[in-house]
C-alpha cells in the first residue's frame, strides 16, 4: 500500500438514515486534499460537491483544515476526530501471483491466493491465505482499511476481480485485524459476493449488504456485528414494479426477532 491515496465516507449526523458522502484524495508531504462526490439524479453522473484541504497534516488522530464547497465556493473550517485505536498504522504487501492457465484470462489478469503484509520497516508480518481470485496485470491491487466489524481497529479490505464481467467486477475480502494476536484473520462470512456491495455504517454500527439487477430489483440488509456474528436488524426490498418492502429486527438471545413490517 504505497500509495497516498485516501478513501473514506463521512455521514452527517443530523440525518443518519441518508447515504454516507464518498470521499477520496492524496496526502503529498503534509498536504492533505480530500474531495467529496455525490450523485446527481438529474445529469445521471457523479459530481464533485467539497474539498476537505489540511496543510502540514501530521496527527493522525485529528485532522483539521478547511472545507469548501465547490458549488457555491463558500468555505467552513472543519475538524475529523479519528475513531479507531491504531488510525496511524502503515502495511505494505505482496501477492503470491501466477499466470493463469486459461489464455483468455492470462492476456489480463493475474491469480492469486494469498497477501503477505510487511511493516513500515518492510519486515514481514504474517501470509494470509486467500480464496483462487483475479486481480488486474495492468492496475496495483487496490486495498484499504477501514473497521468493518466495528471494534475500533481498522480491519484490511483487499479488493478482487470477476473476469469479464462488464458491471461491478469487482468483490471484497475483510482481513479482520485481531488485537491480540496483532495479526489480521480472513473469515469466510466477511467477503463480498458477485453482484453484492458490503460497505460498514459507522453512525450506525451495521453492516449493509446491498444489491441491484439494473433492471430496478434492489434490497439492502443491515446486520447488527456481535463477536463477529451477523445479527439482521433491518431489511428493505422494492421490485421494478414499484412494490417495496421493509423489515425491522431486534437482537434477543442471539437471534434476530422480527418487530415491525411494511
Amino acid at each position: 500500500m504505497e500509495s497516498n491515496s485516501i478513501y473514506g465516507h463521512y455521514t452527517y449526523k443530523k440525518y443518519p438514515n441518508n447515504e454516507p458522502i464518498g470521499i477520496s484524495g492524496t496526502y503529498h508531504k503534509g498536504d492533505l486534499r480530500i474531495g467529496e462526490e455525490v450523485y446527481n439524479f438529474q445529469s445521471k453522473k457523479m459530481i464533485n460537491t467539497g474539498l476537505f484541504t489540511a496543510k502540514d497534516f501530521q496527527n493522525f488522530d485529528v485532522v483539521s483544515g478547511i472545507w469548501t464547497n465547490m458549488l457555491t465556493s463558500k468555505q467552513l473550517d472543519f475538524e475529523l476526530i479519528a475513531v479507531e485505536k491504531q488510525p496511524s498504522v502503515q502495511y505494505f504487501y505482496t501477492l503470491n501471483t501466477r499466470e493463469s492457465d486459461d489464455s483468455d484470462k492470462k492476456k489480463h489478469y493475474y491469480e492469486f491466493d494469498a497477501i503477505k503484509l510487511y511493516d513500515s520497516n518492510r519486515k514481514l508480518l504474517q501470509e494470509v491465505e486467500l480464496p483462487f481470485s483475479y486481480c488486474y496485470k495492468q492496475e496495483e491491487l487496490n486495498t484499504i482499511l477501514e473497521d468493518y466489524n466495528f471494534d475500533g481497529y481498522l480491519d484490511l479490505v483487499v479488493y478482487h476481480r470477476f473476469p469479464f464481467q462488464a458491471r461491478r467486477d469487482y468483490g471484497l475480502y475483510l482481513l479482520i485485524y485481531n488485537p491480540v494476536s496483532k495479526k489480521f484473520d480472513y473469515q469466510p462470512q466477511y467477503r463480498e459476493e458477485f453482484g453484492h456491495y458490503v460497505r460498514a455504517d459507522h453512525l450506525k454500527e451495521v453492516l449493509v449488504v446491498e444489491t441491484a439487477d439494473g433492471r430496478g430489483n434492489e434490497s439492502k440488509y443491515e446486520y447488527k456485528v456481535i463477536d463477529d456474528n451477523f445479527y439482521l436488524v433491518r431489511y428493505w426490498s422494492q421490485t421494478e414494479f414499484g412494490d417495496s418492502e421493509e423489515i425491522s429486527y431486534e437482537v434477543r438471545d442471539g437471534k434476530s426477532v422480527e418487530i415491525n413490517r411494511r
